[in-house]
């Protein structure tokens, strides 16, 4: 007996895509979910804090520390900037490893924040302590203290995505209109802030007659463009402040593919801590995307 994938059953014998698309897309759909529920990943961040760079900032699990952790030690440690530099110090005691190689902290270690890692070429400085993890984000509120738990309620409880089935009528081929030169958007956050990101070019594509434009984002050297749109679906079947779409670079023939089925919620979806870029004004489609992924 052969055993159909859950997306060829969903399509059943309908004029459907052919077995190797679909196949990929339920790759994708799986590892999708595999990555959400890594240690690291996003379900499992239970904390966002931003620290101020005049004070010694305390941490663990006992109340009198400035922040308050639940599985960290009662005093897990401090976090100071010094000449520029964050530092965290290990409290007496504190059985604190770096992430990846476990090597054991014995005094103060300096951390490289995301952006910093980013310029360098190199990676973010990443430290654990039992089933927490912790690293350094640098965004428009200032830097921020990012922890992860591998026993987080949302990690431990996930029940898998929902996802509308596969439509071929949703992948759509769109005319690339570059910026030259490229522009620069302030994308909006669920911080509030805003953030400058690079905008090479629009895409322009048809959908039963109409015609609708989506400013793409992407730094120099990117192999792929990356969509934060907002449609009419967002009211009742996907998550409310829009989704996320990846595409690949445009061809030689100057056209980009659109695939909807591979629409994506946005990691605030999954957790209050996340700093989600929102949907741009101009990415605002007065159309119902019945594609992708649905809300959680």
């Amino acid at each position: 007996m052969v055993v159909l994938p859950p997306l060829l059953l969903a399509l059943g014998l309908a004029g459907a895509p052919d077995a190797v698309y679909l196949a990929d897309l339920e790759a994708s759909r799986m590892q999708r979910a595999a990555n959400l529920t890594r240690e690291d990943g996003w379900t499992a961040l239970v904390g966002l804090h931003w620290l101020d760079a005049a004070a010694s900032t305390s941490i663990g699990s006992d109340p009198g520390n400035d922040l308050v952790v639940a599985h960290a030690p009662a005093v897990l440690g401090r976090f100071h900037l010094q000449n520029g530099r964050w530092l965290f110090t290990p409290a007496e005691g504190a059985d604190v490893v770096a992430r990846g190689d476990g090597t054991a902290l014995a005094g103060p270690v300096a951390m490289t924040t995301d952006r910093e890692a980013a310029a360098a070429g190199g990676s973010a400085t990443r430290l654990q302590a039992g089933s927490l993890h912790w690293t350094l984000i640098q965004r428009g509120l200032g830097t921020g203290l990012r922890i992860w738990d591998s026993e987080a309620p949302g990690r431990v409880g996930f029940k898998g995505l929902n996802w509308f089935a596969p439509d071929p009528g949703w992948r759509i081929e769109a005319a690339w209109v570059p910026h030259d030169p490229p522009r620069t958007i302030e994308i909006a956050t669920v911080l509030n802030t805003l953030e400058p990101m690079r905008n090479p070019g629009a895409l322009h594509f048809e959908r039963d007659g109409r015609k609708y434009v989506l400013e793409a984002l992407a730094d120099e050297g990117d192999a792929q463009l990356f969509l934060i749109f907002a449609d009419r679906s967002n009211r009742a079947d996907t998550y409310g402040a829009g989704r996320y779409l990846y595409a690949d670079v445009p061809a030689l023939n100057g056209t980009v593919l659109l695939d909807f089925n591979r629409a994506v919620n946005p990691p605030c979806a999954y957790t209050p801590f996340a700093t989600c870029p929102l949907p741009p004004p101009e990415n605002r489609l007065d159309l119902f995307i019945e594609a992708g992924e649905k809300r959680y």
